[in-house]
């Protein structure tokens, strides 16, 4: 009877332990918007921009990419300029523009799905006067480190229970099978 609760109780926290480590490793990821998958700059997707700042001199040909309503419609609102596109079917859309006669300064950009009237912010574009160097090597290491510090935490909890719980059902087992002899 212990073996078969054991049993149980292993497999639920097993089951358990690594669910909380797949959703604690997806609230670290940092998404400023559900709608937005990536933003691209001159051909360059730009990973890891800093708390959603979009940082772009004039001329820089932008692209958002996202997520909406299958068939659906939606705008990029920036200033006064929209930018009109389209959800496919598959749920993707994306969205291409350049940076023309915005002086230097930070511009909030909205998506409006549908003809809702809605809006809600994607990212804020920072226009600066000189172009922005990116150092990759340092922000490979950024990323590097990020994702192995989370990552493990769920393979570690479930590296220490098992044994644990092995072990106790073990004994429970052992104990089980003496108390039906002595009885």
């Amino acid at each position: 009877m212990f073996q078969k609760l054991f049993i149980t109780i292993s497999f639920f926290l097993i089951l358990s332990s690594t669910s909380i480590t797949y959703l604690y490793s997806q609230d670290l990821i940092y998404k400023p918007n559900p709608n937005l998958d990536y933003v691209a700059v001159n051909n360059e997707i730009r990973e890891g921009e800093e708390e959603g700042f979009l940082k772009v001199i004039e001329g820089d040909n932008v692209k958002i990419s996202g997520f909406g309503s299958p068939n659906t419609s939606i705008k990029i609102l920036y200033e006064d300029k929209v930018v009109e596109s389209s959800v496919d079917s598959n749920g993707n859309w994306f969205a291409l523009f350049t940076v023309l006669g915005l002086p230097k300064g930070s511009y909030p950009v909205y998506i409006e799905t549908g003809n809702s009237g809605n809006k809600e912010p994607l990212i804020t574009m920072v226009v600066t006067e000189t172009e922005i160097f990116v150092d990759e090597t340092e922000d490979e290491q950024k990323n590097i480190k990020g994702n192995s510090s989370n990552s493990y935490i769920g393979y570690i909890i479930l590296g220490i229970l098992i044994p644990i719980f092995t072990a106790i059902g073990w004994f429970l087992g052992t104990y089980s099978e003496r108390n039906r002899k002595n009885d």
